[in-house]
């Protein structure tokens, strides 16, 4: 493959590596959800319309803290945005408390760092890197691994080892 095909095949390849995220979620029961823990929270079709009318958004899936998990409700900072989007006006990214009682709850899951994938994406990042690195650095295109007559690419030395002094 040439130098000029690979670059886009790299891209794509880390690209397609970094969707799948570094991030796995675990079921655990609401009453027992640790505080300060990042959650995922699946809500019954009369909890989401109640909380659309909180949050102003329609979505059975939040997303957010956990603050307080008692027996009867799990307490979870939500994050919202306030102002508006528009061109030349701020907004601020928020988060609104919001109760919701165990009954109201489908699924709660915990977000928790996958240490496999997150070691496999830095090892394909690094892969990738070095693999750049090295065709456009150190590789050349001609049959014989020489430079072909008139050539006048730069070669910039990187990092140099001094042995023997």
């Amino acid at each position: 493959m040439t130098r000029t095909r690979l670059v886009p095949a790299l891209i794509v390849a880390t690209s397609a590596a970094t969707a799948g995220g570094c991030y796995t979620y675990a079921p655990v029961a609401p009453a027992s959800a640790p505080v300060g823990a990042a959650v995922r929270v699946r809500l019954t079709p009369e909890e989401a319309e109640r909380v659309h009318g909180v949050l102003g958004r329609d979505d059975r899936l939040l997303e957010g803290t956990v603050m307080e998990a008692v027996p009867d409700a799990v307490v979870i900072a939500v994050p919202t945005t306030a102002g508006t989007a528009a061109p030349g006006l701020a907004s601020a990214r928020l988060h609104q408390r919001i109760t919701v009682p165990v009954p109201a709850v489908v699924e709660l899951e915990t977000r928790r760092l996958d240490k496999l994938r997150t070691g496999l994406l830095v090892g394909g990042i690094a892969a990738v890197l070095g693999t750049v690195i090295g065709t456009q650095f150190i590789g050349s295109d001609s049959p014989e691994g020489q430079d072909k007559p008139g050539d006048d690419r730069l070669v910039v030395p990187v990092f140099s080892i001094s042995v023997g002094r």
